[in-house]
């Protein structure tokens, strides 16, 4: 087996098991939230801002995750070495990782919650994710953002 293969094969399964986890997390978030109720009734507002009629209630507030990895980490190099690097496109891979805007590489994981809007759920999925990255030596942050 080729080196270039045997160092995909490692990186995808630290991938897969990190898509795994934070799957399980967002799930898990979910039924809880389920479980208290909505937190928040959205109401219509004109444009000066009076409350109106009730559109709609929200489990959590509205904000999403993402993880920023270092540029110089050895798991970088290898994402380089076998082409998995500032992949953007949604083709079929479960993550997209790309250059940041201010330092390193952002990573995003993909799992079918990742569409939710509510934050807890986001930041849950993610810091599973990152204790995988971590545990496989991966130095990585969390970020967060309401929206």
């Amino acid at each position: 087996m080729s080196e270039k293969k045997t160092i995909e094969s490692n990186a995808v399964k630290i991938l897969r098991a990190a898509t795994w986890a934070a799957e399980t997390a967002a799930r898990a978030t979910l039924d809880q939230l389920e479980a208290a109720g909505s937190k928040y009734v959205v109401h219509e507002s004109d444009i000066l801002g009076k409350k109106g009629r009730v559109v709609g209630e929200m489990l959590d507030l509205c904000g999403g995750a993402y993880l920023q990895i270092p540029g110089t980490t050895s798991f970088i190099r290898e994402l380089k070495k076998v082409g998995k690097l500032e992949v953007q496109t949604y083709s079929g891979d479960f993550w997209s990782i790309w250059k940041s805007v201010y330092k390193g590489y952002q990573l995003s994981i993909r799992f079918p919650l990742q569409g939710r809007q509510e934050m807890s759920i986001q930041i849950a999925a993610m810091n599973a994710a990152l204790r995988v990255l971590r545990e496989n030596g991966i130095n990585a942050t969390m970020k967060s953002y309401v929206d």
